[in-house]
């Protein structure tokens, strides 16, 4: 996945949150009413903070989150947090991430990775592949 992010975008890291400030807005609380908040507003990609779990199969909820914001010319980015020691799921994950028609993936790797220096590289050179 090497596309990038471009222009105005917003991160989702709580879906009933988003829905809740849609509904707030006056917009209805399904992904469609989120999108057509986040087009309003301008947005050109979403980054959508994912458990694993929603991975191995695509549910419906997941299907009209991607429809939501792709029908309005808007870029779904999943956004997941990551561990060390876990490479070969990961970048598994990921290709299941652009399989299922995101734009890209955001890992997000933090205090977990300190002193995994080598770790690390080994798995951005997997996830560039």
């Amino acid at each position: 996945m090497k596309q990038f992010p471009t222009g105005l975008g917003f991160w989702i890291a709580f879906h009933p949150m988003a829905h809740t400030r849609a509904a707030k807005s006056g917009y209805s609380r399904s992904w469609d009413g989120v999108a057509d908040h986040m087009c309003l507003l301008g947005a050109k990609w979403v980054a959508v903070r994912v458990p694993g779990e929603l991975v191995s199969n695509t549910p419906n909820s997941v299907k009209s989150l991607l429809d939501a914001f792709q029908a309005r010319g808007i870029g779904v980015y999943a956004w997941y947090y990551s561990y060390p020691g876990q490479r070969v799921n990961e970048v598994a994950k990921i290709v299941q991430y652009q399989h299922n028609g995101l734009a890209g993936c955001f890992v997000d790797a933090e205090i977990e990775w300190t002193n995994h220096h080598q770790d690390a590289v080994v798995f951005g050179d997997a996830v560039r592949q």
